[in-house]
């Protein structure tokens, strides 16, 4: 089994393709604080087509929404990173 985390901007739930599948994932947002929030529903797409892409059968995928980062919030980026590495802890 592979673990691969998506730092993007979350996933369709319902997309025709995989609306069948156990999707895992959170979104990190803040303005002054960073905060997690257990919904990562994609508004923009990409990270919808990422997630696409890259899903095999055994390969357990979780999906991490960077909420704001097009708004420049340029620190959302680098927590989301630390938590990709330590997403088991």
């Amino acid at each position: 089994m592979v673990h691969c985390v998506i730092l993007d901007t979350g996933v369709r739930h319902n997309h025709k393709a995989f609306r069948d599948e156990k999707l895992s994932g959170f979104t990190l947002t803040g303005n002054d604080e960073l905060e997690v929030q257990s919904d990562f529903e994609d508004t923009y797409g990409h990270g919808t087509a990422v997630y696409g892409i890259i899903r095999e059968p055994d390969t357990n995928i979780t999906n991490i929404r960077l909420a704001g980062i097009e708004n420049g919030m340029d620190y959302v980026f680098p927590m989301g990173c630390h938590r990709a590495v330590h997403i088991d802890e």
